[in-house]
């Protein structure tokens, strides 16, 4: 039974992968699509961020800093240091015919993506974690800004399956890592805040804050 419950999920995953990695190939997302997955495009909005808890927000911008780096750890590191050796799932250009791969944009050739990237492991997606992450972490204290990230978090993913570097049950799986990591770091922020920080701060509160 459990077999080919299995079976069925991993047949529906391939098929959606199929589906969104060739069946919707355009021009339009051809460029749009690794611009999206490239990390180091965030960069920049990283570091502003970082910034303005440091610099602008005062006591409880530092917290939240502090608990940003803690989230990092869990929803990087341990997503590709731990869960995928566990795991060990090929991605789905190393393990399906016909597959499509593009090369992210400021990396290499499609070629040698492939040559470098052919023996790494997808399951979960380190993008889909970190992104949903931070989405579900910051939108614990600013609501407005939670949410923003939470539409960029899906199309981080949705950009990872038209590369044809990961099955959408990756996806699913690192943004449950993710959101998981974000709402306990969270959690363990605003306690800390509560009980160490200003007394009258009332942005770590149960509802956080805008």
């Amino acid at each position: 039974m459990l077999k080919d419950v299995l079976a069925w999920a991993q047949a529906a995953d391939e098929a959606l992968f199929r589906l969104l990695n060739i069946g919707w190939v355009n021009p339009t997302a051809d460029w749009l699509m690794p611009w999206v997955s490239e990390i180091r495009l965030y960069l920049v909005p990283l570091i502003v961020l970082a910034a303005w808890l440091a610099l602008r927000q005062g006591v409880r911008g530092r917290y939240v800093l502090l608990g940003l780096a803690s989230l990092f750890l869990l929803t990087d590191w341990v997503t590709t240091s731990v869960w995928r050796p566990l795991f060990s799932r090929l991605r789905p250009y190393a393990a399906l015919e016909g597959a499509r791969v593009l090369a992210q944009t400021w990396r290499l050739t499609d070629a040698g993506f492939l040559a470098q990237a052919a023996d790494s492991f997808g399951l979960p997606s380190a993008h889909a974690a970190n992104s949903l992450g931070l989405a579900v972490y910051l939108g614990r204290f600013y609501h407005r800004l939670g949410l923003a990230l939470v539409g960029l978090a899906l199309l981080v993913g949705l950009s990872r399956i038209y590369l044809g570097v990961h099955y959408p049950g990756d996806l699913l799986a690192g943004y449950a890592w993710g959101g998981l990591s974000g709402w306990a770091v969270a959690r363990l922020v605003a306690g800390a805040a509560r009980k160490w920080g200003p007394a009258q701060d009332s942005r770590f509160s149960g509802r956080g804050f805008d």
